[in-house]
């Protein structure tokens, strides 16, 4: 009886099901919210100078990021990944190759 219950507090609580329409909406502003702390994660990066300064910058904000969406959206990892991570870590390198190339 004690391991059931131990197995059942360590399970997450559900959230409801969403509708389509606000799941696309979900998608859509942190998709939104990944592109502007990219962009600006990008410039932090270009004025700490260095690549490893900007690789540390751009793993901080990854994890930031990740832990922030899960707290808010209760979505796992692969939900992140494919509507918000890969989009931060595209949009960051971008960022960080202009303004680099800005100075």
């Amino acid at each position: 009886m004690a391991e059931n219950e131990k197995a059942h507090k360590a399970e997450k609580p559900e959230r409801p099901k969403l509708s389509e329409e606000a799941e696309a909406k979900l998608s859509r502003v942190s998709m939104l919210v990944h592109t502007v702390v990219g962009i600006g994660a990008g410039w932090i990066s270009n004025l700490m100078g260095g690549m490893m300064n900007g690789l540390g910058v751009l793993i901080i904000s990854l994890v930031i990021l990740k832990v922030g969406t899960d707290k808010t959206t209760g979505k796992g990892a692969k939900w992140w990944l494919a509507n918000g991570g890969a989009v931060f870590a595209f949009v960051w390198l971008i960022a960080w190759i202009f303004f680099f190339n800005m100075k």
